[in-house]
Parts: structure tokens; C-alpha cells; sequence
């Protein structure tokens, strides 16, 4: 068995095919990470941003006692108090310390400075308790925002910047305005960060999806097909050798599994080493959203997030690998099996978001391959459903691949006597 896995690893990474989807993937990969790079929002860019409002703060403060001194306001009057008090009380403090803060490159504290200007909104809206008093931005995200901030602080973590109150959204978050003001959140809300984990994570949470699928099954694609499995195919060839034909199957499915988790490996690696080589490592226990019954939350690594995001889509692979292994047994064609696992794929997954509010949803495979919505219970809020989660994620997809291997052996079984 094991010679035959090593035959079929060969076979499928001397596949030129195999080498022009690998090679398109690379250049993506890279060509991705030039993007997020320039997208990055870093310490200079703010630093630049607060010196423009200190000097504005600073300009405004000057006309206004130009004002006075040219009689246009009354230094007597509650306008100009007010307007003065605003400006030397809280604008004026709140910039200098930013550039202060920025120039030093001092992520702590501007964590302390975030975490205090939070806790002035925040806190007296929990003691009012109105999570639901606006539709953005709600008590659960100025919660969970001030308390990952907190985490943060107390790990000693470099925060992906920009830290403002406009820089977080959770699925409750619902309206945001009108002039275009959503779409101004919205960018703000979309951090960027060229370190290698935060790369890495974002790569991986693109890949952990459908698209990634049909990335892993353009690359195999032909596994079975390529013996040609007509009359003339070579496949006979190996069942005139001491060999049953279920060996020949189940070699070519352990070795797409070995070669999907090193491509997943070298995937991983490479954005990490990208990230940094142009930036730095990053951290791994950075901490990441994870949403919980009645308004609940917790944080979870980003290593275990990852991990678990990619034990999932494993399990999403494998049923898929299995149709296609399916597919390509009964049409013997590698476009048509191809095209058939990709339509499957995509009404599969367009029919499970219709479906969601069914009682027997939790239980389709096909809902579990938004990997990175199922492991942060972002799917079970909108869906209004925890049956929706990791663990029966693993059941499900695990099942139907089962399911799908014992037609797999029927087929086999059936089209090894018609060959006899």
C-alpha cells in the first residue's frame, strides 16, 4: 500500500496541470500579501493624522482668542467658555498624548489611552444595561471591544491598528446612518496587518471557504480519471498486478489527503514567512471574537482558531474529495467529474443558505463551508441557532463522507465485475 502512495504522489505532483494551479496559487498568494501591505494602516500614518488635529486644534484656539481680542466674542460668554473648555480640556490633552504616544511608537500606551476613552462611553451604558437602545453601535460590541482591548493591554499584544471606537463591528451591528456613513464604518472596521500570523489568518480565512474548495479540487481533480478508467486505460494495468482495486482507490485518496495537509503547510509557511521577512512574526495568542448564547462571548487564540478553522476544512476537503472520487468512477471523464463537483458545490452551499432555519440544517455538510463563521458561532447568531457549531460540524461532514464512500464501494464493486 505504501508503494502504491508513493506511485500516485508522484504521478499527481509531476502533473503539469497540477504544477500551473500550484504555481497560479503562489503568485496569488503573493500578489495578496503586496495588497494587504499597502493596505496596512501603520504608527506613521496615525502619527501623521494626529498632527494635522493637534495643529487644527491648536489654529482654532488661536482665532478664537483673535476673536476675542477683536471683539467678535465676549470672553464673558458661555459660547466662548464652552468652545475654550472643549478645546484645552479634552481636544487639545487627547492629540497631544496620541503624538506623544506615536512618536514613541508606545503600543501600550495607546492602549491605555483607547482602553480610558472606551470606558468614558462604555461603562455608563452597561450600568444602563441598553444592549439594544441602537442598532450600531450596540452595548455587546462597545463590550466586546473594550474588554479585547483589555486583553490585549494585559498580554502586552501590538493591537491591529486603527484603535477607535469606529474600528470594531459584531454581527448585531445592523445600521449604521445615512450619506454614506456605512460605508465609512465599514473601511474602518476592515483592519489590514502585514504581520505573518495576522497574514497568515487572513490568507487562511479566504481559503477556508468554497473558494478553497474548488482551489484544492481543481488540483486533484484528475486523480482517478487520469488512469482512464474506458477500455484502453492503463487502470487495467494494474489490475492484472497482485493488487485489488479498492487498494488502487484508497492509495489515491491517502495520498490526495497527505498532499492536501503539505499544501496547507506550504501555504501557511509561506505567508508566514512573507509576513515576516516585510514586517515581523506576530503574535499567536492574539485573541479572536468568539460568540456566545444570550449575548455571550469569549476570546480564543489565534493559534487554536486557526488550528480549528483548519481541522474543520479538512473535514470539508474530505467530502468533497470523496464526490469527486464518486463522480469521477461513474462519468470516467476528469472535466465532467470536475464540473459535476462544482455545481454540486455551489447549489450544495446556495440551498444551505435557504435552508438555514430548518430544524435538520445543524446536519447538512454543506452549511459548515463558511469554516471561519462556524468556528467564531458567527453562523449560529445570524442563523439564530447554536446546534450550528464546531463539534457537530465534524459529525456532519464525517458522516456524509462515510455516506459517500459506501456508494464509492458499490460503484467499485459493480463496475470491477462488468470489467471481468
Amino acid at each position: 500500500m505504501l508503494r502504491l502512495i508513493q506511485f500516485e504522489a508522484i504521478k499527481a505532483f509531476k502533473s503539469m496541470f497540477f504544477k500551473v494551479i500550484l504555481l497560479a496559487f503562489t503568485i496569488f498568494i503573493i500578489a495578496y500579501y503586496a495588497y494587504v501591505y499597502m493596505n496596512t494602516t501603520r504608527v506613521e500614518d496615525l502619527l501623521t493624522e494626529s498632527e494635522d488635529s493637534l495643529f487644527r486644534v491648536q489654529s482654532e484656539l488661536e482665532e478664537l482668542e483673535a476673536s476675542v481680542a477683536s471683539g467678535k466674542f465676549d470672553k464673558e460668554s458661555r459660547e466662548y467658555k464652552n468652545r475654550k473648555s472643549d478645546l484645552e480640556d479634552f481636544w487639545l490633552p487627547m492629540y497631544s498624548k496620541e503624538v506623544e504616544a506615536y512618536r514613541a511608537e508606545d503600543y501600550n500606551r495607546m492602549l491605555d489611552m483607547e482602553i480610558e476613552h472606551r470606558a468614558r462611553f462604555f461603562l455608563p451604558r452597561l450600568a444602563e444595561g441598553d444592549f439594544w437602545s441602537r442598532e450600531w453601535r450596540t452595548l455587546f460590541t462597545e463590550q466586546t471591544s473594550y474588554e479585547q482591548l483589555k486583553l490585549l493591554r494585559e498580554r502586552e499584544i501590538r493591537p491591529l491598528l486603527p484603535l477607535t471606537m469606529f474600528s470594531d463591528l459584531t454581527v448585531y451591528d445592523q445600521y449604521f446612518g445615512e450619506d454614506g456613513w456605512d460605508k465609512f464604518i465599514k473601511k474602518m472596521s476592515t483592519k489590514y496587518s502585514s504581520e505573518g500570523v495576522h497574514y497568515a489568518n487572513r490568507l487562511l480565512t479566504l481559503l477556508f471557504s468554497v473558494f478553497g474548495a474548488g482551489i484544492f479540487i481543481f488540483l486533484f481533480g484528475d486523480v482517478v480519471t487520469r488512469e482512464g478508467l474506458g477500455a484502453n486505460g492503463p487502470v487495467h494495468l494494474l489490475r492484472t498486478q497482485p493488487i485489488r482495486w479498492y487498494q488502487v482507490i484508497i492509495s489515491k485518496f491517502i495520498m490526495v489527503l497527505g498532499g492536501t495537509l503539505l499544501l496547507l503547510a506550504l501555504f501557511s509557511g509561506l505567508a508566514l514567512l512573507l509576513g515576516t521577512v516585510f514586517d515581523r512574526f506576530g503574535e499567536l495568542n492574539y485573541p479572536v471574537l468568539i460568540y456566545g448564547e444570550a449575548n455571550g462571548f469569549t476570546f480564543m487564540e489565534m493559534s487554536t482558531f486557526i488550528l480549528k478553522s483548519g481541522a474543520l476544512f479538512f473535514l470539508v476537503l474530505v467530502f468533497c474529495y470523496s464526490l469527486l472520487f464518486l463522480f469521477s468512477l461513474v462519468v470516467r471523464k476528469t472535466a465532467i467529474a470536475v464540473g459535476l463537483m462544482l455545481i454540486i458545490l455551489f447549489a450544495g452551499v446556495k440551498m444551505s443558505e435557504q435552508s438555514v432555519a430548518s430544524p435538520w440544517a445543524p446536519y447538512q455538510p454543506f452549511q459548515y463551508f463558511a469554516v471561519p463563521k462556524v468556528v467564531t458561532n458567527e453562523l449560529a447568531v445570524m442563523a439564530k441557532n447554536f446546534a450550528f457549531s464546531f463539534s457537530n460540524g465534524l459529525i456532519a461532514l464525517g458522516v456524509a463522507s462515510v455516506v459517500v464512500w459506501m456508494a464509492i464501494a458499490v460503484v467499485s464493486v459493480v463496475q470491477y465485475r462488468f470489467a471481468r
